[in-house]
């Protein structure tokens, strides 16, 4: 996560790990989501994120196996 250092980040998204993640660094959310699915005997799994950015906070709405988030963003006052 260095190469995101002297940026005005709030967060970082990313995709397709097949379980997902989050870490914050220097008061940066890193998000990885979820994989969009795979095939299972006799189904298709599948999942997405509806995400919304605020002044106050970064909601990211999982649908499937992807986890919701409700991180909040630092002030930078």
């Amino acid at each position: 996560l260095e190469v995101f250092k002297g940026y005005n980040l709030i967060a970082t998204f990313g995709g397709d790990a097949h379980y997902g993640g989050y870490r914050e660094v220097d008061g940066i959310h890193n998000i990885c989501l979820h994989s969009m699915g795979w095939w299972e005997w006799d189904k298709i799994t599948g999942s997405y994120a509806k995400i919304l950015v605020t002044l106050e906070k970064v909601l990211v709405y999982g649908e499937g196996a992807q986890p919701s988030y409700f991180l909040k963003i630092r002030s930078f006052c």
